[in-house]
């Protein structure tokens, strides 16, 4: 059987430019809290925004989407799919996942069996690398592939890649750049440098 099936991610993998934006792919804003105002990532805030809102010394925060917001974007989902997955962020670091898994309680059961939820355990870069491999939106040669995610430090963040690449004896260009999201940039300020890699 050739089900259609539909891929969500929360807003904190961090996608490239345009890649988000890949035919069969969902991303579920999470909320970030600056100075008690409620935003969600990549609708009415942005990483620049969160940067800004930090050297202010503003106070900034995250909160995972509410079951209920999640529920309503499953059963959107199963408007136009057969099934969904649902990828989410460690749970060590974030409640999107048990969020995700309390929106499958508030729906009909017969819709909640059609969603599967993963804790992919990892964050920024991972999430979006895990994805597009799911959806088979990017096709992996080689050895590896390879994606390193940056806050404010695209120096640091080039010399990493080509020290990367002459490890890994791969063409520098095959290491994909991105910046890092609002939400990992709320949990560790710029400077940081995400790196994932998926075996081919």
């Amino acid at each position: 059987m050739n089900d259609r099936i539909g891929l969500v991610c929360d807003s904190t993998a961090d996608f490239p430019d345009g890649l988000a934006e890949s035919p069969g792919l969902h991303i579920l804003p999470v909320h970030i809290m600056v100075d008690s105002e409620d935003h969600l990532q990549g609708q009415s805030i942005d990483n620049r925004d969160v940067l800004a809102a930090l050297k202010r010394r503003s106070d900034v925060h995250t909160k995972p989407f509410y079951p209920h917001e999640c529920a309503d974007f499953f059963e959107k989902l199963l408007d136009y799919y057969d099934r969904g997955v649902s990828f989410h962020r460690s749970t060590e670091l974030s409640g999107n996942d048990n969020s995700a898994i309390a929106a499958l309680n508030l729906m009909f059961e017969e819709d909640a069996r059609r969603v599967k939820v993963m804790d992919l355990q990892g964050v920024s870069v991972s999430l979006g690398l895990v994805n597009m491999a799911a959806g088979q939106y990017r096709k992996l040669d080689g050895r590896c592939d390879v994606w390193l995610a940056y806050i404010e430090n695209l120096d640091e963040a080039i010399t990493t890649r080509q020290k990367l690449a002459e490890g890994l004896t791969l063409p520098t260009h095959r290491i994909n750049l991105a910046e890092a999201g609002a939400t990992i940039s709320v949990h560790t300020g710029p400077g940081a440098i995400c790196i994932a890699m998926s075996p081919a």
